[in-house]
């Protein structure tokens, strides 16, 4: 009986630190700062010295791999428009339109491209549907 106790208070004691640990890292605390939060908790110095060496070490594993991370564009503007074709050297009456759009990216080059109709019809539903499922996700 008492060794299951004993188990789940270390699965208890190991969760909590887990928890300080992941808090500790997203917010990108101080180490001092830390330590002396973990000193108001009145831990034994020995587990606070431990727990900020984990933390600095976290925070360094954490810095090298963001910067690491390949990063794409970001998308700064995208404008479009309908042209509508009235006539050609070969007919006279056409009227056939196509949409033309043109998109920024931050590292400022600009793609301008032409699209039929049928296939905006179909980006347009790919976009709204890929927003409603972000939608639900969140």
């Amino acid at each position: 009986y008492q060794r299951r106790v004993r188990e789940q208070s270390l699965s208890i004691l190991f969760a909590g630190f887990l928890t300080i640990l992941r808090t500790a890292i997203r917010s990108k605390i101080a180490e001092d700062e830390f330590k002396q939060d973990l000193g108001l908790l009145q831990m034994p110095p020995d587990l606070i010295s431990d727990m900020a060496a984990s933390l600095k070490k976290s925070i360094g594993d954490v810095t090298t791999s963001e910067e690491r991370k390949v990063t794409f564009p970001q998308l700064v503007s995208f404008d479009w428009r309908v042209d509508v074709t009235i006539s050609t050297s070969e007919r006279q009456r056409v009227l056939k339109p196509s949409i033309l759009m043109r998109m920024l990216d931050d590292t400022g080059t600009i793609r301008t491209f032409e699209v039929n109709p049928e296939q905006f019809h179909k980006l347009r539903h790919s976009v709204a549907r890929v927003l409603k499922e972000f939608d639900t996700i969140e």
